[in-house]
């Protein structure tokens, strides 16, 4: 599931991938368990959400670390 930048995830939004998640981990398709991954910005406001914190705590979230590295030239 995909979202436009800058988008407000809501609960609905959150049970919806968590739906999604789960209807995937029981597929036996897969060598490996999905994962639920996220953008480290995102990812940063969620968890600060009290709706969002028992989820969290259940279900395999992750997010990508962004770093800058300016380079010269």
């Amino acid at each position: 599931i995909s979202f436009k930048d800058h988008h407000r995830y809501s609960p609905k939004d959150i049970d919806a991938i968590v739906r999604r998640f789960r209807r995937l981990a029981r597929n036996e398709v897969f060598r490996e368990p999905p994962l639920i991954i996220t953008t480290e910005k995102d990812f940063s406001r969620l968890r600060n959400e009290d709706w969002f914190k028992p989820l969290a705590a259940s279900q395999p979230f992750h997010y990508l670390e962004v770093s800058l590295r300016l380079v010269e030239g």
